[in-house]
């Protein structure tokens, strides 16, 4: 939909809970659901089933890398080429500035909860070890200036986020109040601010000085998850599900005021349709499955 209009446009059908990961250029999506894993054009005339796991876009939008059997690979979405990148190589994450892939590689700690952080040149395919045995498998995402990588881990012990310093390789705000027992963490376009959803709402973390602030509250009517931020950084969107109660796609400023309801509908994403365009208007498409006569979408 797009929110300088209030009419709402149907692109695909996908069922309830799927997962849209837009290319940063906008013209793609990734979409994971039930129903498998997909590649699809924003505009809506074609669509392409992949596989894999763990799917990560490159800045240009044109390649997609994913792990599949233990393998590191990368799709080019245009002219369908695989390539291989890595043997073993697992849960990849394309930095936002230059040509390289962060990634999990060959497990060598005494448990299989330990793998390897490794980074690699996509043009030359060189690989370089960052650290040892550090991480469980998890999903991880560079900052959009690469100084940070975000690791989120779902475990027996709950929800938690790590976030690494990859200038100096140190560890940065764990054990805060909030990371733990956190999910969904999102980077803000500059990559200055980290937001995600604690028990008791939606939480905004600065990097430079690691305060966190809350900007909308969890209630018995209102009940925040899986943010995303707009292109310029100054608003929010997040679903709402309660259970008993139909889920709702809401809007908010990243200072917390002028939260209001976009209507019914599941797991919003920002769309920019052009972001080299200064003049370039911010869509949001709010994937569910109501739909209206002529199979358009509300």
């Amino acid at each position: 939909s797009d929110l300088h209009d209030p009419s709402s446009e149907f692109v695909w059908e996908f069922l309830v809970g799927s997962t849209v990961l837009p290319s940063p250029d906008g013209r793609f999506l990734f979409v994971r659901g039930e129903s498998g894993r997909y590649v699809a054009t924003t505009a809506g005339d074609r669509m392409v089933e992949v596989v894999g796991q763990s799917h990560s876009w490159s800045l240009d939008g044109r390649r997609l890398a994913y792990h599949s059997r233990g393998h590191l690979h990368m799709l080019d979405v245009e002219t369908g080429e695989i390539t291989l990148l890595a043997t073993p190589g697992s849960y990849p994450a394309w930095s936002m500035t230059d040509p390289n892939i962060l990634y999990y590689g060959k497990n060598r700690g005494p448990s299989r909860e330990e793998f390897d952080l490794f980074q690699l040149n996509v043009a030359t395919l060189e690989a370089k070890l960052l650290l040892e045995k550090r991480y469980p498998l998890s999903p991880m995402a560079a900052s959009p200036t690469s100084e940070h990588l975000l690791v989120s881990n779902a475990g027996d012990g709950g929800y938690s986020v790590q976030v690494l310093d990859l200038r100096s390789l140190t560890d940065v705000g764990i054990g805060t109040s909030g990371y733990n027992g956190s999910r969904n963490p999102e980077w803000s376009p500059s990559g200055d601010a980290l937001a995600y959803i604690a028990s008791d709402g939606l939480i905004i973390r600065e990097m430079s000085t690691l305060i966190e602030t809350k900007i909308v509250s969890t209630t018995s009517e209102l009940r925040p998850r899986q943010p995303s931020w707009s292109p310029d950084g100054t608003r929010l969107a997040f679903e709402s599900a309660i259970i008993g109660v139909a889920t709702e796609v809401f809007m908010v400023n990243s200072d917390g005021s002028e939260l209001r309801s976009l209507g019914r509908g599941r797991s919003p994403v920002w769309l920019a349709t052009n972001p080299n365009d200064p003049d370039t208007r911010a869509e949001e498409r709010s994937w569910g499955k109501t739909k209206l006569d002529a199979g358009r979408t509300k």
